[in-house]
């Protein structure tokens, strides 16, 4: 993620084929679906991220299961 909350594109090469043989995974449906799902809904998982911190900050719930319920958000964003 950058600054600006998108998702930056990244390649890695194919194997046993060197530098002429990169594999660019942006040209795979799945990648390109992700990626629009996380920068669709990266404000949204930002304040309920926000508001999970602040819950434990105010009750104390035990911080393994805020960090737990944050990666569950992600995971989940734009999903019903």
């Amino acid at each position: 993620m950058t600054d600006s909350g998108e998702c930056r594109r990244a390649t890695r090469p194919a194997q046993g084929s060197g530098e002429a043989g990169l594999n660019k995974i942006e040209h795979l449906t799945s990648y390109r679906r992700g990626l629009e799902r996380i920068n669709g809904n990266w404000s949204a998982f930002l304040a309920k991220r926000e508001s999970r911190l602040e819950q434990q900050r105010r009750h104390g719930i035990a911080a393994e299961r805020v960090a737990e319920n944050i990666i569950e958000d992600l995971f989940r964003a734009g999903r019903t």
